[in-house]
């Protein structure tokens, strides 16, 4: 008789609440969702959808889905996640996800990410004074989202920025928050750079790693132009390159370039997919 041995139970968090605000493309953000419930029992899981929309026909097993006014453009999604979460959150943290990043690693968990008020991968563009930031795939605490209900947040930059930039000095000063060190924001997550062990990730291009080719085809299938044509998927198509993907990104650049038109850079990847791919 063969004994199969027991699944491993799914990392603990019942003090963080996982968060997602999409109503742009919601079936791509709660496939980050779903991946990331497959691996942690959260305390619960938030998507802030379209009102009157339906949840796109996938599965909403233990997801609670709230209904919202269409986020138009990035200053509406940093607005409602700068001032639209408390209310909802009863936990002492909470984990903010989009539709290009989630979970992949529970084992790199540390108990110490709920020490600190804001988490997310580092940013290497930044100055090191402000080196910690992206809010992609970030740990946000109850305490924080406090401090932000007392504090203007009325403009269009995007919400990590307001947070990890202009607000940074008023929070920590004022409100005693307390932001990651690099090092332990390098092992919560990564948006930059080679792949590298952590909890999770942020950024399309990481894809080309975190799925299979199957995988991969089957959600760029799905996938809506608005993001085939988003900026930083011509760095999934230089990711697949280099993982010598190069069939698969050659028809991604291909789809690409068939919207917005041959352009230099497309006939440039074009070559470096031929040329370069395995």
């Amino acid at each position: 008789m063969v004994v199969s041995s027991p699944r491993p139970s799914k990392l603990s968090l019942h003090d963080v609440t996982l968060v997602c605000v999409d109503t742009r493309t919601p079936r791509q953000a709660l496939e980050a969702v779903q991946k990331c419930i497959s691996q942690v029992d959260f305390g619960r899981v938030i998507f802030f959808g379209n009102e009157g929309a339906d949840s796109c026909a996938m599965p909403l097993d233990g997801i609670d889905w709230i209904g919202i006014p269409a986020l138009r453009n990035i200053g509406e999604y940093s607005r409602f996640v700068l001032h639209g979460l408390l209310p909802h959150i009863q936990t002492s943290h909470c984990l903010i996800v989009q539709w290009d990043g989630f979970v992949v690693d529970a084992s790199m968990w540390r108990d110490d990410f709920l020490s600190v008020d804001y988490i997310g991968p580092p940013w290497y563009h930044k100055s090191q004074a402000i080196g910690v930031g992206n809010g992609g795939f970030s740990l946000r605490s109850r305490r924080l989202l406090e401090a932000l209900a007392q504090l203007p947040c009325d403009g269009d930059d995007a919400e990590d920025d307001v947070i990890c930039k202009h607000l940074r000095q008023q929070l920590i000063e004022r409100f005693g928050i307390e932001f990651a060190p690099a090092d332990m924001a390098a092992q919560f997550g990564i948006e930059q750079g080679p792949l590298r062990p952590t909890f999770g990730f942020h950024g399309i291009e990481h894809f080309a790693r975190m799925f299979s080719e199957t995988e991969l085809e089957a959600w760029l299938n799905a996938a809506p132009d608005e993001l085939i044509l988003h900026k930083h998927t011509r760095k999934l198509v230089k990711s697949l390159i280099a993982e010598g993907r190069r069939r698969q990104a050659w028809r991604l650049n291909a789809r690409r370039a068939q919207k917005q038109g041959w352009r230099m850079d497309h006939v440039k990847l074009a070559i470096r997919a031929c040329l370069l791919g395995g």
